[in-house]
This record gives structure tokens, C-alpha cells and sequence, in this order.
């Protein structure tokens, strides 16, 4: 049994859905944007880690992660390693490398990105960290710092 104050909230959201859904399939529709990374392939992103940080430097087995518009990869590494094979003594570099064309569209100018560190001996109750940002680049890194 329905009444029809039901009947109109129903219709009402019907609508609301039916509008934000042409709007959507509009916007996707439409062609990328000047700022679009057409020329380049490539996304840069290096998550920097001071190693006096947190003390990140005694971590065993830790994992990066980053992630832009719904790409994601994860680095394993023993940071005390990692620490020996670096040229900088002072900080981490973690780089990773997207494609600039995911499935849900080119990376362009203004999109989110972040990274985060986790360790199960990781400072925090979480074990982990993260940060975000926008990209600000498309020719060259786009830095992030996730531990600090």
C-alpha cells in the first residue's frame, strides 16, 4: 500500500537520479581538457621520507603505497637495505610511475594523490600514515612527504 506523500519522495529521488546520471554521462562525453596529460604517459609521484622521522630507519619489512585517480601500486621494502643503497642519507625516495590514462580518465592538473607508509612496528596505532595532494605536475615528480 502506498500513499502518495510516498509516491512523491519516490518520484522526487527518481528524478534527482535520473538528472545527476545525465549529468555524468554528459561530462563523460565531453572532450579532456586542455590540462589533460596528452602528451605525456607517464605520472611521476616520490613519497620522501626523512629517516630521523618516526624513526622509520629501525622499521623491517615496510610498504609505500600511492595511488592516483583509482591507479594504485605498492612497493615493498627493508628500509635498512634501501638506506645502504642510497646516494641521500637523510631521506627515503620512494618513486613510483603511473600511466596517465587510467579507466576512469586521463590524470590531469588538480587531481588527488597520496601516498602512505605502513609497517606492522610502524609508530602510530594505525601502522600507517598518509598523505594527500593534488597533482601539480605532468612533466615532472609530483613529492610527497608521508612520513615527517
Amino acid at each position: 500500500m502506498s500513499t502518495t506523500k510516498d509516491s512523491i519522495g519516490l518520484f522526487s529521488t527518481m528524478n534527482k537520479y535520473t538528472e545527476s546520471s545525465s549529468i555524468y554521462q554528459a561530462s563523460n562525453k565531453a572532450p579532456p581538457s586542455p590540462s589533460a596529460n596528452s602528451n605525456n604517459k607517464e605520472v611521476k609521484i616520490i613519497l620522501l621520507n626523512p629517516l630521523d622521522a618516526k624513526k622509520i630507519n629501525d622499521l623491517d619489512n615496510v610498504q609505500f603505497t600511492a595511488m592516483v585517480k583509482g591507479e594504485y601500486q605498492i612497493k615493498k621494502m627493508d628500509i635498512k637495505n634501501e638506506i645502504k643503497k642510497s646516494k641521500i642519507k637523510d631521506t627515503l625516495k620512494v618513486p613510483f610511475v603511473f600511466n596517465s590514462n587510467t579507466d576512469i580518465g586521463p590524470v590531469q592538473i588538480g587531481d588527488y594523490y597520496f601516498g602512505c607508509i605502513t609497517a606492522n612496528d610502524y609508530w602510530s596505532k594505525e601502522h600507517s600514515e598518509c598523505e594527500k595532494r593534488f597533482i601539480q605536475h605532468l612533466d615532472k615528480s609530483n613529492d610527497l612527504p608521508v612520513a615527517h
